[in-house]
């Protein structure tokens, strides 16, 4: 039972395929322009130093938003210039007596459209900001703690907090929690 050798035929063949093929792969256009400098540093200070926080997203619109503290700030991925946007501490719903003193971004997370973006706070309010205008929307309430937590379906925000609660919210409707 020994293996049987390839005969030189076949061998040329296989030779001749993979030549072919690197040259087809030559030949075909790239699907999208990679910059020659694809790798930037961001200048980080404000960033909370938390494994549990979600501070950075990537639209579809090829906007990075971070969280910077209590700054949204966002950029074209092509510039690269960030600025900052917005700030929570212009929110005014839940001012709390608590443990709380500021309105620290937790997470965030952009909506499908690459429009809105929802930003989840330390003191459990989520915020949705209009990216395009650059004005905020509204502000849902729910979370007892810090938001932790955002995905998006369609117009349905669902959020998870350190709390241990998850909710659901169609932000096209008055109520606040859905499910």
């Amino acid at each position: 039972n020994e293996p049987k050798s390839l005969g030189g035929n076949v061998v040329n063949q296989v030779q001749n395929y993979l030549k072919a093929t690197e040259f087809n792969m030559k030949q075909c256009e790239p699907k999208r322009l990679v910059p020659p400098n694809h790798i930037y540093e961001v200048n980080a200070t404000g960033l909370e130093k938390n494994y549990y926080y979600n501070l950075l997203d990537w639209s579809q619109k090829d906007v990075v938003a971070i969280g910077f503290h209590t700054d949204l700030v966002m950029s074209k991925y092509q510039t690269m210039n960030f600025e900052s946007v917005f700030s929570t501490e212009e929110l005014n719903v839940n001012q709390q007596e608590s443990e709380f003193n500021e309105n620290l971004i937790t997470s965030l997370k952009w909506m499908n459209n690459g429009i809105v973006i929802a930003l989840g706070l330390n003191d459990g309010q989520i915020a949705l900001f209009d990216a395009v205008r650059q004005v905020p929307i509204r502000v849902l309430l729910g979370h007892q703690k810090r938001v932790t937590s955002l995905a998006w379906n369609n117009f349905v925000i669902s959020s998870g907090g350190y709390d241990n609660m998850i909710f659901n919210k169609d932000i096209r409707e008055k109520g606040y929690i859905t499910s």
